[in-house]
């Protein structure tokens, strides 16, 4: 059976801990959150350059085997779609959409093959609509194909 700690000696514990006072005029330290940086815009070739080091890294991780890395491929071509060049990698989001046996992956490759911009992968998400068996990927390919060609309109 423990005994219940004294009192006094939790009070001579944090006595001994105790930091040395500040001064009363001394200012409380900055936390990182607080302090100012300012950035100065790079160049822009030196932009492009750096996109163009991005966009190699998303091919490469669109044509990885770990789904994961795909998933966080296709998230980045979604949102910096205006931005990156994915061109050789049209292949391996359609293969995405084609075989892969979860349907939200499925439609996150085709909103990517609509942010993409490739004719050939729009070409192939209207040829293949009419084989989709899914509902809600093919609720996707027609907002999709909507969205990126213009005057189109689904039949089925």
């Amino acid at each position: 059976m423990h005994a219940a700690p004294r009192p006094f000696a939790f009070t001579a514990l944090l006595a001994a801990c105790a930091l040395p006072a500040r001064p009363a005029d001394a200012r409380p330290p900055v936390h990182a959150a607080e302090t100012a940086v300012v950035i100065s815009a790079p160049a822009p070739a030196e932009t492009d350059a750096r996109w163009l080091r991005f966009s190699r890294g998303l091919v490469a991780s669109l044509r990885s085997t770990n789904d994961g890395v795909v998933q966080s491929a296709l998230q980045h071509v979604i949102t910096y779609g205006d931005r990156v060049r994915v061109r050789g990698a049209e292949f391996d989001v359609v293969r995405v959409y084609r075989e892969h046996r979860d349907d939200r992956m499925r439609r996150m490759a085709v909103v990517a093959i609509g942010k993409m911009g490739s004719p050939w992968a729009l070409g192939f998400l209207q040829r293949s609509l009419p084989f989709e068996r899914s509902a809600s990927v093919r609720h996707t390919m027609k907002g999709v194909l909507a969205e990126t060609q213009p005057g189109w309109t689904a039949s089925y």
